[in-house]
């Protein structure tokens, strides 16, 4: 893959990925992801010695909220795109002894074919994930390890104890605007506050 970019947002460790896409009279071409380009990458440390194993594809209506999601044994690291529609990722820090515990980061990705790159959000190990779609969207997103629903942990997205004062004004415009058309799994409906995850089981294994 051809990376243009990697930007960090305003925690560091999340990243937004720019990749190019090859143009010519038919439509494009882009590798969207090559180990080598990714795993070695000086800017991505957080991926040393590690394998994408595992991707995953879901389809989600207009106000859909999917998460917030954390998984443990084995601790994944995601990389999330955009193949329709539009959504704004989220990254929760969840990690003990973090300064930044129980922030919230978030980005805007959307499909456009018309771009010459493509976006997307690595969110690493130590960081809660989930999206809202902003209209009907098809989110792809890779991942290091297998899912073991054992090992996951759904938190709260609605939790008063999230402190969101790093997102955007335009980005918690569309977080309030969104709110009355929210639709949330039952499991995700039920997710865990901040308080809950500090007495959790697997609490101690998500360090910073």
């Amino acid at each position: 893959m051809k990376i243009i970019s990697i930007q960090s947002l305003a925690i560091s460790d999340v990243k937004v990925i720019s990749f190019a896409r090859f143009r010519d009279e038919r439509g494009y071409f882009t590798e969207v992801i090559r180990e080598n380009d990714l795993v070695g990458n000086a800017e991505l440390p957080m991926l040393a010695q590690k394998r994408f194993v595992q991707s995953n594809e879901s389809y989600s209506q207009y106000g859909t909220l999917r998460g917030l999601h954390l998984q443990v044994d084995p601790n994944l690291d995601k990389l999330v795109r955009v193949v329709q529609g539009r959504i704004i990722d989220f990254a929760l820090d969840v990690r003990l002894g973090s300064p930044t515990f129980g922030k919230l980061v978030a980005y805007e990705l959307k499909a456009d074919r018309g771009l010459n790159y493509e976006e997307m959000v690595l969110v690493p190990f130590g960081f809660a994930h989930g999206f809202v779609c902003l209209e009907d969207s098809l989110v792809q997103y890779a991942q290091t390890g297998i899912w073991n629903g054992k090992g996951e942990v759904s938190f709260s997205f609605i939790s008063p104890e999230i402190d969101q004062s790093l997102l955007s004004a335009s980005i918690q415009d569309h977080i309030t605007s969104i709110y009355p058309h929210l639709r949330m799994s039952p499991k995700d409906t039920a997710g865990i506050n901040l308080t809950s995850w500090m007495t959790h089981p697997l609490m101690k294994q998500v360090r910073f």
